[in-house]
């Protein structure tokens, strides 16, 4: 049976990584019910955590760790779900644990340093995304995390210094790219922060923020309506200084399972967060909801 539970997993596995988290769910519940392992416990929390249910991820999570106090995925897991719900205390100390079972967990490590940041604890997040980065120096994310706290001192240089590498690791690193237009943007280099602003356009098409930071520099003129149309419509607003944004989305089919997302709904949530938070938007969402006659 154990063999067959492991099989399960490996299932499970590969329909979580295809982002199908309830087949996963469904395949790590199997694999629980032919051999309750720590492993098959700490998966099947992890795909309930990817479903919404966080309380039920922690659940599993401590079922995991009762059963095996070495499982340091366990414990980052946990510490991730606890951190969902802003109990960023307890989450450090269950990243603590997953780094004292196993140190060399990149990771881990990154993981510490972005509670620490949460905490506007910025000495140590730094000092952990540096040992992130000494732990694997080929991983784009921890140089972009890194990027992050850097710029929200507004350090820029270094911040840029570490976005450059994050791209130079991952060619299409969408929001390195666009975050180093923005950095340069805050450095005072316009031509550069347009530059790479144009490259985020053309590696994420539909990122309307990246477009809408572009047209405030490029002040619209003709030549960018190629790279604007196919996104949203823009039009200038000089009574109010602003540019409004429009981004419009037809579906004919709605798709009512547990694992579908509304494309609408998920670009309108990506973006509205990466709003820096010195700039005023105002923001309006109008539904549609057009009945079938058939």
């Amino acid at each position: 049976m154990a063999e067959q539970s492991e099989l399960n997993i490996s299932r499970g596995v590969y329909f979580m990584n295809a982002g199908n988290y309830s087949k996963a769910s469904i395949e790590f519940l199997m694999a629980i019910e032919k051999n309750p392992s720590s492993m098959a416990y700490t998966m099947y929390g992890a795909s309930l955590y990817w479903m919404g249910d966080n309380e039920g991820a922690i659940s599993n999570y401590d079922k995991a760790i009762s059963m095996d106090l070495n499982n340091d995925i366990a414990w980052q897991l946990k510490g991730i779900s606890l951190a969902r719900d802003m109990k960023l205390k307890d989450s450090l100390d269950c990243f603590k644990k997953a780094m004292e079972i196993n140190p060399n967990r990149g990771d881990v490590l990154m993981n510490i340093g972005s509670v620490y940041f949460s905490l506007n604890n910025i000495t140590d997040a730094i000092s952990y995304l540096k040992r992130a980065i000494k732990v694997d120096s080929s991983n784009s994310l921890y140089y972009y995390q890194l990027g992050l706290i850097y710029f929200s001192t507004g350090d820029y240089y270094k911040a840029i210094e570490n976005f450059d590498r994050a791209y130079s690791l991952k060619s299409d690193y969408e929001d390195a790219v666009l975050w180093l237009g923005i950095s340069y943007e805050k450095s005072g280099d316009i031509k550069k922060a347009q530059k790479f602003y144009k490259k985020a356009v053309s590696l994420k098409p539909y990122d309307f923020f990246a477009r809408y930071k572009l047209a405030r520099l490029e002040k619209i003129p003709k030549n960018l309506e190629n790279i604007i149309e196919p996104c949203f419509g823009l039009t200038r607003n000089d009574e109010k200084g602003g540019i409004p944004l429009q981004i419009s989305y037809s579906v004919s089919k709605f798709d009512s399972s547990s694992d579908y997302v509304n494309p609408a709904t998920k670009s309108l949530y990506e973006n509205l967060i990466r709003i820096d938070e010195n700039e005023d938007a105002t923001v309006s969402v109008d539904i549609i909801d057009r009945k079938s006659t058939r």
